[in-house]
């Protein structure tokens, strides 16, 4: 009887521990790429979205600003101080211009603040009431609306834009 319940408590011989540890092995080299694919994964979404969220916070400021232009001299006109392509600046001081990559906020009250570093294309088009065709050059305060691209090295948002003066009319 004694040697019954002996042979139950012996420990495992060394085969039975090599033998465990090559399904262990095997098991790792199994799941470790899997692993490395899924954290590579999460790493280049978190980039994308932070990248991303940039992007449309400048635009969105961009907007903004385009939105709440100031009215101009003559009733349903906006008054511009400066505009082409990648400049639009009013005349109550705000606005938006794009200098050496960087898009600025232009603010009479407070210094000028970057909304996007690393900017590839800025690019803003006054266009006339048929939505076509662009507002001369001469006349951007008679825009009906804007066109807008913004772009970075690994993302691109457009949008329309109507002034609120421009609504008026």
């Amino acid at each position: 009887m004694r040697q019954t319940r002996a042979a139950h408590r012996r420990g495992m011989t060394l085969l039975e521990v090599m033998a465990s540890v090559i399904i262990l092995s095997i098991t790792a080299v199994v799941v470790l790429p899997v692993i490395d694919a899924a954290s590579r994964n999460y790493s280049e979404t978190a980039n994308v979205r932070s990248q991303t969220g940039r992007i449309r916070y400048a635009i969105d400021r961009v907007t903004r600003v385009l939105r709440q232009a100031p009215a101009g001299e003559t009733s349903g006109t906006i008054g511009v101080a400066r505009f082409d392509a990648d400049t639009a600046e009013f005349s109550d001081g705000t606005g938006v211009d794009l200098v050496d990559g960087s898009l600025m906020l232009l603010d009479p009250v407070q210094d000028d603040a970057m909304l996007l570093d690393g900017v590839t294309a800025f690019e803003l088009v006054a266009l006339g009431s048929d939505g076509v065709t662009p507002v001369p050059g001469d006349a951007p305060e008679t825009v009906d609306r804007y066109r807008v691209r913004l772009a970075t090295a690994d993302t691109e948002l457009r949008m329309i834009v109507y002034p609120r003066v421009g609504m008026t009319r």
